[in-house]
C-alpha cells in the first residue's frame, strides 16, 4: 500500500471546518444518515423510478428555476448518454466505422483547412502587424525604408516584426513560415476608432 505522509493542508475556509467539527458530534447520527440518504436520492433522483424524477422537476426545474415543462425522456437519455457515455462511445464508433481509407481521406483533408487557415492568418497577420509597423511608425518602418505600397521580403518581414514585437513590449513571439523569396505588400488599413 502506498501511503502520503502531509504535514500540511491548505484550507480556504477554515470556518467550514471549525464549525462542521463542532456540528458534527452535537448531531444524532440518525440525522446524519437521513441526511445522507437524502443526498444520495437527490443526487441520483434522475435516475430512478418517474416519481422521483418528477418530484425532484417540480421542485428545483419548475419552483427554482421557472422551467414549465419537463424535456421528453429520449431527450433527458440522450444527454446522460453524451455527457456520461459520449467519449467512450465516440471510440466504439470509430472503431466500428472509421475505416484506415476514411481516415487517411480525414487526415488530408484537415492538413488542407489547415494550409488555408494558416495562408489566411498569415495574410492577415501580415497586414495587420505592417499597419501597426506604419501606425507607430514612421518610427520603426521608416529606419528601415519601408513605406506603404511598397513590397518586403520575408526576411525584412522578420526584422520588422521583432522591432514590432520589441518596441511594444510584446510577450509573445509569432512563428510565420516564411521561404526565401517571399514578398508581401505593406498596405495601410482603415483603423476604427
Amino acid at each position: 500500500a502506498m501511503t502520503v505522509k502531509t504535514d500540511t493542508v491548505l484550507v480556504g475556509q477554515p470556518e467550514y471546518y471549525q464549525a462542521l467539527s463542532t456540528a458534527l458530534p452535537a448531531t444524532p447520527i440518525d440525522v446524519i444518515k437521513d441526511k445522507a440518504a437524502f443526498g444520495y436520492i437527490d443526487f441520483n433522483a434522475s435516475l430512478l423510478s418517474n416519481p422521483f424524477v418528477q418530484a425532484k422537476f417540480d421542485f428545483y426545474n419548475k419552483t427554482l428555476y421557472g422551467q414549465p415543462v419537463q424535456s421528453e425522456r429520449w431527450k433527458r437519455i440522450s444527454q446522460n448518454v453524451d455527457a456520461y457515455l459520449g467519449e467512450l462511445l465516440g471510440q466504439l464508433w470509430v472503431k466500428k466505422h472509421f475505416t484506415p481509407e476514411a481516415k487517411e481521406r480525414m487526415l488530408t483533408l484537415v492538413t488542407m483547412v489547415q494550409a488555408i487557415f494558416l495562408h489566411a492568418v498569415t495574410n492577415h497577420l501580415v497586414d495587420a502587424v505592417l499597419a501597426l509597423i506604419l501606425m507607430v511608425g514612421g518610427v520603426i518602418g521608416a529606419q528601415f525604408g519601408v513605406r506603404a505600397g511598397q513590397r518586403v521580403s520575408g526576411e525584412q518581414l522578420r526584422l520588422l516584426l521583432g522591432l514590432l514585437i520589441l518596441f511594444v513590449g510584446l510577450r509573445f513571439a509569432v512563428e510565420l513560415t516564411l521561404r526565401p523569396g517571399d514578398l508581401f505588400t505593406v498596405r495601410t488599413l482603415e483603423l476604427g476608432e
